[in-house]
């Protein structure tokens, strides 16, 4: 989106918003545009993203278009993958999965810092169900390569961690994940 457009219309709006709200309009309209006839090249056009083709990076059996990711805290719900995949991303990060999607029930406290213009999620990121994982992974997977990244259930025990991990990678990877990263910090 060209910086005028952000800077001189959507910004001041979307500042009077809260963050989690203002993030899913964002990414609701995006998505809609990119689900329209043309609107991939639309997003395309506006944005100037194409990756210089000196940045593609190879990454065990998968080629990167540029070494630098979207993580998947910018869109939990698989809102608007392909949108965001245009904008110059080598690979998208899909989670934290877990069975059912786990939201903090204080969501109320994720701040936004208008002067660094960041959004800050003080009890970590939300956590998607394989549902919604396997949605982002079919958008996003026909233009980057899309990553999982797999958290066990809040009370799992570390046999129980494993064994999720295991189903979640079988499934995921039928649907075309192209690697996986594995929660284990929060097993104790």
């Amino acid at each position: 989106m060209p910086d005028w457009s952000y800077r001189t219309l959507f910004r001041p709006l979307l500042s009077r918003l809260p963050p989690i709200a203002a993030r899913t309009l964002t990414l609701r309209g995006m998505g809609a545009v990119s689900r329209m006839p043309g609107g991939t090249l639309l997003i395309k056009t506006l944005g100037h993203m194409e990756p210089f083709s000196l940045l593609k990076r190879r990454m065990g059996n998968t080629m990167l278009g540029t070494p630098v990711g979207l993580g998947g805290e910018v869109d939990p719900d698989g809102l608007a993958q392909r949108a965001l995949a245009q904008l110059g991303f080598g690979f998208a990060w899909i989670g934290p999965v877990t069975a059912t999607a786990e939201r903090d029930e204080s969501a109320g406290t994720v701040r936004m810092d208008h002067a660094r213009e960041t959004i800050q999620y003080p009890n970590g990121p939300e956590r998607v169900s394989v549902e919604t994982a396997i949605r982002s992974l079919r958008d996003a997977s026909r233009h980057v390569p899309a990553f999982v990244r797999i958290a066990p259930a809040s009370e799992a025990t570390p046999e129980q961690a494993a064994q999720q991990a295991t189903d979640r990678m079988r499934v995921l990877g039928a649907e075309g994940a192209a690697g996986f990263a594995v929660d284990v910090m929060s097993l104790s």
